[in-house]
């Protein structure tokens, strides 16, 4: 018997309670909310079909095109479901990326800790072995993780800052307690994974959809504050900051921002009206501590504008006029950052709000820089 009439319709009603809570009925926002609806039952689809928590794989997670949650530029996000009672052993190799990070997840609650792989001890060929487990196996002298009760995956931050060029780490999971070969699941099993969906896909796509409504209701409109993600599977040791732009056509904000000293990692990344990053791989709407060209003071101004500038660091809102700015710190000394600033210009006196010796950008140099960024994004592996 067919379960697919049930399966769809359960989606249909899902989906409608979603496009239910939009701000507004405007047909470009509904359009790219049932396209984040599509995107988050293809990111549940991939991760309950590759890997389950007795045959774990590390499968791709937020991405441009599992776009929610605001994902990091940046970042290759990879999950993995696992069982609290399990033991997985983990594998590979560090890389040369700036952060390499899991987090124990439970679901759509918060974390249960995370784990820095600077922290792995790693063998003279500089490859790694991590045991993962509710208790510590007794004939295990290495690397061990202690699972927290509760915990339904691991999550992976890979964060890289000259896209392409950097070796990206290596890792495996395998669990030890169960049979390595995986059986056929029963169609009582499949039926179980697909009634799940609909509730899944409702539930994560709301996660954050009016987040950027209601930093709009605080009044944190072009200005800035820090936001603690601690409780919302945030990367421990990271500072964010937030705030939502709001620019004509002919507007641009400048975002003066001073990296705290010694910060291992630093970004900004620009977001639509319902928490999905804009297009940071054909456009220029993120930037890096590597990415962007610091000032003779130590200060990074960087241009928010719907058009072109003619500066390097531009962060492009691709069109929109409307949504927000997320920049975060990540592991650096005490003390606590200084929170960016953001002042609102013309776009036509963007110039003399910079120092004269901000480089003048051509047309031609923009379509170098870009099609390097598309190439050094498509190096980076992705699964």
């Amino acid at each position: 018997m067919s379960h697919w009439s049930s399966y769809t319709e359960q989606l249909r009603e899902a989906g409608e309670r979603v496009l239910a809570q939009l701000p507004s009925k405007d047909p470009q926002l509904v359009a790219e909310t049932e396209q984040m609806l599509f995107a988050t039952l293809s990111r549940i689809f991939v991760a309950v079909s590759a890997s389950d928590p007795a045959h774990p794989a590390f499968v791709p997670e937020l991405s441009l095109a599992f776009n929610l949650l605001a994902p990091n530029a940046d970042t290759i996000y990879m999950t993995s479901y696992i069982e609290d009672s399990g033991v997985y052993r983990l594998r590979g190799t560090r890389g040369q990326i700036p952060i390499f990070n899991m987090t124990q997840i439970s679901g759509i609650g918060p974390i249960k800790g995370d784990y820095d792989f600077d922290d792995i001890k790693l063998d003279a060929d500089g490859r790694f072995e991590l045991i993962v487990s509710a208790e510590r196996p007794s004939d295990h002298a290495g690397n061990w993780w202690q699972l927290q009760s509760g915990t339904k995956g691991l999550m992976v931050r890979r964060m890289g800052y000259n896209w392409g060029q950097e070796i990206e780490p290596e890792l495996t999971i395998d669990r030890l307690d169960v049979f390595p070969a995986r059986p056929r699941p029963t169609a009582e099993e499949l039926h179980a994974k697909f009634s799940t969906f609909a509730k899944l896909t409702e539930a994560f796509t709301l996660a954050f959809l009016n987040h950027v409504d209601g930093l709009e209701n605080e009044g944190f409109v072009n200005k800035l504050k820090f936001i603690d993600y601690g409780e919302a599977v945030g990367l421990t040791g990271q500072f964010y900051y937030e705030g939502v732009f709001d620019i004509a056509e002919d507007e641009a904000l400048i975002l003066e921002v001073v990296p705290p000293k010694d910060a291992r990692y630093w970004s900004v990344i620009l977001a639509d009206d319902i928490f999905a990053t804009v297009d940071w791989i054909n456009r220029q709407s993120s930037l890096n501590g590597a990415q962007a060209v610091a000032d003779a003071d130590g200060v990074y101004r960087l241009v928010v504008s719907r058009r072109e500038p003619g500066v390097p660091n531009w962060l492009d809102a691709t069109g929109y006029k409307h949504g927000a700015i997320q920049g975060r710190f990540t592991r650096f000394p005490a003390p606590s950052p200084t929170l960016p600033t953001l002042t609102k210009v013309k776009l036509a006196d963007v110039r003399s709000h910079l120092p004269a010796a901000t480089p003048q950008i051509s047309r031609e140099q923009r379509e170098l820089s870009l099609r390097a960024r598309r190439e050094g994004w498509q190096r980076r592996r992705i699964w």
